[in-house]
């Protein structure tokens, strides 16, 4: 509004020549309307420096696809949008601040945040997915979900993520776990119709390691367990009681193994082992997933007197 204000000056003090003359009074030097030309080509220069065209598709692609590698996000971006652009204040200096959202071959979505010379951080969309929602169960106004057409649908992301990891699964839920810290990746679930599940892992700047998945019974084995699936709870079967020993470093070179049973307080598996490192045989207390006593291994003789388990499998003479 200044620039055309001045203008309007200079319109205004022009009209005011024009009646001097018809008035027969001097007209301005012509100095003084050089002047005046000149202080509107200033005005109009100004203004169009200030002026600053919006970044095209192309332009903004480029710069998603040169911040991803600078960071070396495991991303080929498909697609990018400028969410948001400006200055603000990190550790009590002006940052030119940059909001990108991109789309990965991979099936990924991403909010990435360049803040030069700070580091660039971010987060999945499934983060943002639920962030968003949040804010709206609260009552708060909500921060923004991705919207690129590869991103606005999460369950369709999850789908396609896992698709490109050799799963298929047609996606009825997802839940963000959390956050990985030691390997700077997202975790999470995502249940399948059949009561199947997966927990992906999601690497956001500074993860060394690319998106991958593992099965519910997998991740719980690894600590993290499902809750939207039917399968969140591991399978058991006699591999995941041999793994248990390799698991606990004993020796055993299992050549044969009955399960007994489940003990009732402590809810801990019951398992006899045949082994050529175990003469005495050996019985297996294994804790798996609502066991309220630790792993435990004894020789037959002390789980008879101890536990009053008869072995079957190995011969005490």
């Amino acid at each position: 509004m200044k620039v055309f204000g001045a203008m309007a000056a200079v319109a205004i003090l022009t009209a005011a020549s024009a009646v001097a003359q018809f008035a027969g009074a001097p007209p301005p030097t012509q100095p003084s309307v050089q002047n005046n030309n000149s202080d509107r080509d200033r005005l109009e220069t100004a203004a169009k420096k200030r002026v600053k065209a919006a970044p095209t598709h192309e332009q903004i692609l480029h710069d998603a696809v040169a911040l991803v590698k600078s960071i070396n996000l495991t991303c080929e971006v498909t697609d990018a949008s400028l969410i948001a652009e400006g200055t603000t204040t990190v550790n009590g200096k002006p940052v030119h601040v940059r909001t990108f959202e991109t789309a990965c071959s991979n099936g990924l979505g991403y909010f990435l945040i360049e803040q030069p010379p700070e580091a660039t951080y971010g987060f999945t969309c499934f983060g943002a997915d639920a962030t968003h929602a949040a804010d709206i169960a609260a009552g708060r106004d909500p921060q923004p979900a991705c919207s690129l057409a590869a991103n606005a649908d999460v369950k369709k992301t999850a789908a396609n993520v896992l698709g490109r990891l050799g799963q298929q699964c047609q996606v009825t839920g997802l839940k963000l776990i959390g956050r990985d810290t030691k390997a700077n990746a997202e975790l999470s679930e995502i249940a399948c119709t059949g009561g199947n599940g997966f927990v992906i892992s999601s690497p956001i700047p500074g993860a060394t390691q690319a998106v991958s998945a593992l099965s519910c019974p997998d991740s719980y084995r690894r600590g993290i367990a499902c809750r939207l699936s039917s399968n969140g709870a591991p399978l058991v079967t006699m591999e995941t009681f041999k793994q248990a020993l390799t698991q606990h470093k004993v020796a055993c070179t299992v050549e044969n193994a009955r399960s007994i049973g489940r003990q009732n307080s402590s809810k801990r598996h019951v398992v006899e082992f045949k082994c050529p490192e175990q003469p005495n045989g050996l019985v297996a207390f294994i804790a798996l997933e609502d066991a309220t006593a630790p792993f435990e291994v004894m020789d037959c003789p002390t789980a008879g007197n101890k536990a009053h388990i008869i072995c079957t499998l190995t011969q005490i003479h």
